[in-house]
This record gives C-alpha cells, sequence and structure tokens, in this order.
C-alpha cells in the first residue's frame, strides 16, 4: 500500500511541476478561395462526409479513415483547400496519406474529380476576415470581420457579416454586434 501512495505521490508532483509545460498546438484550417482573397475556415467541412448521426459528438467518426498525423498541428491528417463560386462550395485540392502511401479523393469518394461540389455539406461555414485583433491569440482567434455562410448540400442560401471593434475602437452596441445580411 505504501509502495502505491509513493508512485501516486510522485506522479501528483509531477503534474503539478510540469503541468504548465504542457501545450496544445493550434490546427492547420483548411483553405478557402473566396471573394478573389485566399482565406481559411473555422470549420473542417471535409469531416461531414464520414459523420453519421449515431456517432458522439467531439469523437472521430467510426467510418472515417485513419489518415496519418504527420504533424502535431494537423491532427485530422489531411489538407484541404476550398472554393466558392457561383454560390457553391467546391473541394479543389486534397493531400492525404495512409500507411505513409498517398490517398486520391477519388480513393475516398469514387468517381469524384477535383474540383468536386461539396453537395453533402449542410451547416455554417465560418471565415475571418480583416486583421486578427491585438491580444486574442491563436487558440482563439478574432478577426476584424467574421463572413458566416448558410450551406444546405453544398449551396450557399445566405451570407451574412459579423464585426468585431478594436481594441483602439468603442464597442459597437448590441445591435451592431449581431450578425448582419452582406449586400
Amino acid at each position: 500500500m505504501q509502495k502505491i501512495c509513493g508512485s501516486t505521490c510522485l506522479a501528483i508532483v509531477w503534474l503539478a511541476t510540469n503541468a504548465s509545460n504542457a501545450q496544445a498546438t493550434s490546427q492547420a484550417a483548411d483553405g478557402v478561395r473566396y471573394q478573389s482573397k485566399d482565406c481559411w475556415l473555422l470549420e473542417y467541412p471535409l469531416e461531414s462526409l464520414w459523420i453519421k448521426p449515431t456517432d458522439r459528438p467531439g469523437r472521430m467518426a467510426a467510418g472515417r479513415p485513419d489518415f496519418d498525423m504527420d504533424t502535431a498541428a494537423n491532427r485530422k491528417g489531411y489538407t484541404a483547400t476550398w472554393k466558392i463560386r457561383d454560390s457553391k462550395r467546391y473541394l479543389v485540392s486534397f493531400k492525404a496519406k495512409i500507411n505513409g502511401k498517398r490517398v486520391k479523393f477519388n480513393q475516398l469518394v469514387p468517381g469524384a474529380k477535383l474540383p468536386f461540389n461539396a453537395n453533402w455539406f449542410t451547416g455554417k461555414l465560418h471565415i475571418p476576415t480583416g486583421d486578427m485583433l491585438l491580444g486574442t491569440g491563436v487558440f482563439n482567434p478574432k478577426f476584424e470581420r467574421l463572413e458566416v455562410l448558410e450551406v444546405e448540400k453544398g449551396i450557399i442560401t445566405e451570407r451574412s457579416e459579423r464585426r468585431n471593434a478594436r481594441r483602439d475602437e468603442p464597442a459597437d452596441d448590441p445591435a451592431e454586434e449581431a450578425t448582419r445580411p452582406i449586400p
């Protein structure tokens, strides 16, 4: 019993002294070409290909391929780039490996050719635009503007924008902070 307590105490002391050394790594975002600009998405829309209603939130989907994780900054194991054209969203680039061998997108979706209309995706996409506001950090960045796209089966049905105040500007009133339509 004393041996177990001693080991437990050592583990607690180690955790207490080293907990501040533990660091998280911000994750590589999917790129998107939007309004003639290279931007990035806050979501990973390709993941919805594998999510089933029975999957538990926050867990990897059961049918998801086991991509190689080549870096701690890319736990999903792939890179994807999108473009938005004519109110549709297209996957234009996909790179991944499984067991060190390159995986092509048409191996995941038989017959698919890039660019591929992302007609499987329904939900919201958030695209940060403008400058990153000071003091917000890499894990929860806040930008001057956030474009919000409502997508139904790969087609953008609504666009809106949220504006955030800079530190040197007065804060917007709640009505201004609300999401508003883009003309």
